[in-house]
């Protein structure tokens, strides 16, 4: 569980860093506002801790793993760079 939530925070830090360097943009704005919908499965304009575990976990679930279950940091950051452009691309929709 503790290796779950070390590499939960790795990735929410490497989103996180990612974002900060990227150009305020009204394409972002949209992006971050579908993700927030995404995350929240009762639609009460609101994301719980659990609404974002499950989200996030999901997410941390469809990465290539090692043969010992983990995620190394070259396939985060695919992940990370595939999102965001997948993102970016149905925020521009």
């Amino acid at each position: 569980m503790k290796t779950f939530l070390a590499a939960l925070l790795a990735c929410v830090s490497l989103v996180a860093s990612t974002s900060t360097f990227a150009k305020e943009s009204e394409e972002s704005e949209k992006a971050m506002m579908m993700q927030l919908k995404k995350m929240d499965t009762n639609g009460d304009g609101m994301v719980s801790k659990d609404e974002y575990m499950k989200y996030h976990e999901a997410r941390y679930d469809a990465m290539k793993k090692t043969k010992d279950g983990m995620v190394d940091m070259n396939e985060m950051k695919k992940m990370t760079r595939m999102y965001m452009r997948n993102m970016e691309g149905e925020a521009s929709k």
